[in-house]
């Protein structure tokens, strides 16, 4: 069975929400995976245990000076290209 593959950013405002929905769709007996940011790192979860989990490059655009955005901007298209090879070797 593929996975349904949750995406979440790595901070409590994304995280929070996508461990909930998890969690259901764990219960209802589905695989699930984690797509999530390096910010990820220092929240855990029992539901995420075991479970696929993925880190892709990215970061916020918002706030920054016009080199530090291309910079963002290059990291989020290296995050896009990691994401679409992992959901092919998903599937």
């Amino acid at each position: 069975m593929r996975p349904i593959v949750i995406a979440a950013g790595g901070t409590g405002g994304h995280f929070f929400p996508a461990e909930a929905l998890a969690a259901e769709l764990v219960r209802r007996g589905r695989r699930i995976a984690l797509m999530t940011d390096a910010r990820s790192g220092g929240l855990s979860s029992a539901v995420f245990e075991g479970r696929e989990r993925f880190v892709l490059s990215g970061a916020g655009i918002a706030g920054r000076g016009a080199l530090r955005a291309a910079t963002a901007v290059a990291a989020l298209a290296a995050g896009t290209g990691q994401a679409r090879a992992i959901r092919a070797r998903l599937e």
